[in-house]
C-alpha cells in the first residue's frame, strides 16, 4: 500500500461504544452505534482486535486522516487519537480538522468542506506518489 486517505473513520472501537452506552450525543444515536457494532464485531477483545489504532507502527503507509469537528456519528476524537498513536510511533500521518463540518461533509458536492477535503486528497496523494516514484 503506497498512501491511504481515511475521512472520519472510527479508529478505537472500544472507545466509540463506550461513548454509544453512555449516550452520547443522543439516545438514537447511540442505539444506532451499538446495533452496528454488536452485529459486526462482538465485544470485548474483538472490539481491540478490529479497531485500527491496535495496529499502529512505524512502516505504515503515509495517512492522511480527514474528519468534520462537528461530526456526532463518529467524533473527531477517533482521529485525533489514531494521528497521536501512529505519530508516536514514527508513521508518517496528517490530520486535517474540518471546523463545523459534521460527518459525510459532502466530497465532490461543492460545498467548502468537501472542497478542502478534495484538495487537500489530491495534495497528499500526488505528493506521496511523486516521492514514492522518485525513491524507485
Amino acid at each position: 500500500m503506497q498512501a491511504v486517505v481515511a475521512c472520519y473513520p472510527p479508529t478505537d472501537l472500544t472507545r466509540l461504544r463506550q461513548r454509544a452506552l453512555q449516550q452520547k450525543p443522543s439516545w438514537l444515536l447511540a442505539q444506532t452505534t451499538l446495533g452496528v457494532l454488536n452485529n459486526l464485531v462482538p465485544a470485548g477483545k474483538e472490539l481491540v482486535k478490529a479497531s485500527p489504532c491496535t495496529y499502529a507502527r512505524r512502516n505504515a503507509a503515509p495517512l492522511l486522516l480527514i474528519h468534520g469537528s462537528a461530526d456526532t456519528v463518529v467524533p473527531c476524537e477517533q482521529s485525533e487519537l489514531y494521528e497521536r498513536q501512529m505519530s508516536a510511533v514514527g508513521a508518517k500521518v496528517r490530520l486535517l480538522k474540518l471546523v463545523e463540518a459534521g460527518h459525510g461533509f459532502g466530497s465532490g458536492f461543492g460545498e467548502e468542506a468537501g472542497q478542502r477535503s478534495d484538495a487537500a486528497t489530491l495534495e497528499f496523494l500526488d505528493e506521496q506518489l511523486k516521492t514514492q516514484l522518485a525513491s524507485k
